[in-house]
């Protein structure tokens, strides 16, 4: 699970194609998504406490993307068949990067410069991962589809947690 955590946050094409492909991966990519979940919680809340309600809302609007993705991609880009469990694994592995969020509660005297920096240069990893997730599990020719699809989850999920904490 940690070399794919690692080749997702790389952005290997392969690991993803390989997550893609084995079902026996959902489990981890789910413990993926909860893990960045908290990460993100523990790293932007306050003390050193992780808003559950925070992990439970990141991880329901993951699944719920995922199922509407499954549900309408497909009809979007003409794709004949495409699994549900293939779009889960793949942008729940894309998702390592955000664990590196936890360093904004762990690092102690953190500026707001740098609070910011580490934000924003791990939340464009995030999102390059979740484009060549999707792009890999759907098989899509276009890096600008997938980037396009990717932003979908990405833009509201940003939102949803920021209202949350």
């Amino acid at each position: 699970m940690l070399s794919r955590m690692v080749g997702a946050g790389l952005l290997d094409r392969d690991t993803f194609e390989e997550v893609s492909n084995d079902s026996s991966a959902t489990v981890q990519a789910v413990a993926v998504a909860v893990m960045a979940g908290m990460a993100i919680g523990f790293g932007a809340g306050p003390g050193y406490g992780i808003p559950i309600n925070f992990v439970i809302t990141h991880f329901v609007w993951w699944v719920v993307w995922v199922f509407l993705a499954y549900l309408l991609l497909p009809a979007v880009f003409h794709i004949p068949e495409v699994e549900w469990g293939s779009i889960a694994r793949t942008t729940g592995f894309a998702q390592a990067p955000a664990l590196l969020l936890v360093l904004l509660n762990v690092v102690p005297q953190i500026g707001t410069s740098l609070y910011m920096i580490i934000v924003v240069v791990v939340g464009l990893w995030w999102m390059l991962a979740t484009t060549v997730a999707i792009r890999q599990s759907l098989h899509l020719q276009s890096t600008r589809w997938a980037a396009g699809v990717a932003f979908t989850w990405f833009i509201p999920s940003v939102v949803i947690e920021l209202v949350e904490l």
